[in-house]
């Protein structure tokens, strides 16, 4: 992620930049919607309170996170593409 996350034009960055800072957000997305959504259940979590809260705060935490990293992934692409448009 540390590829391509800033707001705006730098002269080091190119589309292919921008490209593949998405695609690195959007694997680790899907990774986190099939962690929130498809596995049994989540390993660890808060000591004292019941396991069904652990679980529902830690697929909360992964598809929260899940969400976040697709909209980067989203404007990645986006800037990825309309990058001869707004170049400064």
């Amino acid at each position: 992620m540390a590829v391509k996350i800033n707001l705006g034009k730098r002269g080091s960055h190119n589309r292919f930049s921008s490209l593949f800072g998405g695609l690195i957000c959007l694997s680790l997305a899907l990774f986190g919607m099939y962690v929130a959504f498809f596995t049994p259940a989540i390993d660890g979590g808060i000591l004292f309170i019941p396991d069904t809260l652990n679980q529902t705060i830690g697929r909360f935490a992964f598809g929260g996170g899940a969400f976040f990293l697709f909209l980067l992934a989203y404007y990645a692409f986006y800037e990825a593409m309309t990058w001869n448009k707004t170049e400064s």
